[in-house]
Parts: structure tokens; sequence; C-alpha cells
């Protein structure tokens, strides 16, 4: 082999075995973050207000992840590092019925959620003897 030959060979190998390390790394199998930022949007159904300091629980049960947390004044609740995919939430305030469903987080779009005023009034009356 000649010297000019065996220096070009030396140099492709060289680049073969140093250049995936200067690239900028990335996920070339196509999967997402498995952990997101999740945010939930709670308003109130007739007149679309924020309702503020809802109780707000979140559970990945294959993740074993659960967490809780309320909304803030502009009626959204934040949680981080929540896994993605299959979700129960459940979502509690005074004066509006419960909300509970499940909902598939795959992005970082706010999940949008309407709670209907509760009919009730309060708590029922306990009745005499």
């Amino acid at each position: 082999m000649r010297r000019q030959d065996f220096a070009r060979a030396f140099c492709i190998v060289l680049a073969i075995l140093f250049l995936p390390a200067t690239l900028p790394s990335q996920d070339i199998s196509g999967h997402k973050e498995k952990k997101g930022k999740l945010r939930i949007q709670v308003t109130g159904k007739g007149n679309s207000h924020p309702v503020n300091g809802a109780d707000v629980f979140v559970r990945a049960k294959d993740e074993g992840f659960e967490q809780s947390t309320k909304t803030d004044s502009q009626g959204v609740a934040t949680l981080a590092s929540v896994p993605r995919g299959s979700l129960v939430i459940q979502i509690a305030a005074s004066g509006w019925k419960t909300w509970g469903g499940q909902v598939d987080f795959k992005d970082d779009k706010p999940i949008q959620v309407t709670l209907e005023k509760d009919q009730a009034g309060g708590p029922t009356p306990t009745p005499t003897p």
C-alpha cells in the first residue's frame, strides 16, 4: 500500500470513529422525550372564566406516578416531569362538579377542561327526628 493510500484510509477511519462524538445528540428512533410539562387550563362552563384554586390530581398508573397541584388565578395547573402517555386526571373545585377523565399526554399543548356548576347549592341538610 502506498503512503498516500494509507494516509487516506487512516483519515477515513478516524472520521468514522470520531465524527459521531462531535455531532449534536439526536434521537433518531423517532421517539419524543418520555416526560414533559403538563399544563391543564380549567374554565367554567357558560362563562369561560378561569377556575382559581381547583384541586388537580394526575396519575400515570403504568409509571407509578401521582401528583397533585392547584390551579392559579388564570385557571392553569402546571406539573413538570410528567410521564407521557395515558394519564388519569381528576379536578375538584368548590361550587363545581368534579371532573375526571383519561387523556393521552403526548405533547406540551395545554389540556382544556370545562367544569359545570354544581347545582346542589351546598351540603344536604341533616333531617331532624
